[in-house]
């Protein structure tokens, strides 16, 4: 119940972001990575020793043409331990850095990252998306996720 409260009020926000700048999208070459969706990690994706198996993503950026990016993205990662204990990781963050075209779009910034395991979050860490044909690779600090596909929702990539 948590996360769908965390995904309306993300979802609010979005689209608060997203409308105020229409107008002056198609003048300064603005584009836009936007989306709330659930999918599932192909094979074997593994991150600081969990097994993951799905995520629940929802995010609003607003790119612009000299590369530089304003928005949020938010992912909660589930899996398993080596133990099979189940885990949930999740990544708070900023983008700084992106770009959207037609059909594929990308950005990048810092994090606050909770491996879920009653350490504190650490803050500051990289984090890089790229989403294209559906599907997103999430790549965080050094780590690139396999590309995983939406089973629900999504992400939509504008100009």
């Amino acid at each position: 119940m948590k996360r769908v409260i965390c995904l309306i009020v993300m979802i609010v926000g979005i689209t608060s972001m997203t409308v105020a700048p229409a107008a002056s999208a198609a003048a300064s070459a603005e584009g836009t990575v936007t989306g709330v969706g659930s999918g599932a990690f192909p094979g074997r994706a593994n991150f600081a020793g969990i097994d993951l198996r799905s995520f629940e993503i929802a995010t609003g950026v607003i790119t612009d043409s000299d590369g530089s990016a304003t928005g949020v993205f938010y992912a909660v990662l589930s899996g398993r331990t080596l133990l099979g204990t189940a885990r949930v990781i999740t990544l708070e963050g900023n983008a700084t850095q992106g770009l959207a075209t037609p059909g594929s779009g990308n950005f990048s910034g810092l994090a606050r990252l909770d491996l879920g395991d009653g350490v504190p979050a650490i803050s500051g860490v990289p984090f890089n998306v790229d989403v294209r044909d559906g599907s997103m690779v999430l790549t965080i600090q050094s780590t690139v996720l396999p590309s995983a596909t939406f089973n629900q929702g999504g992400m939509d990539v504008g100009q």
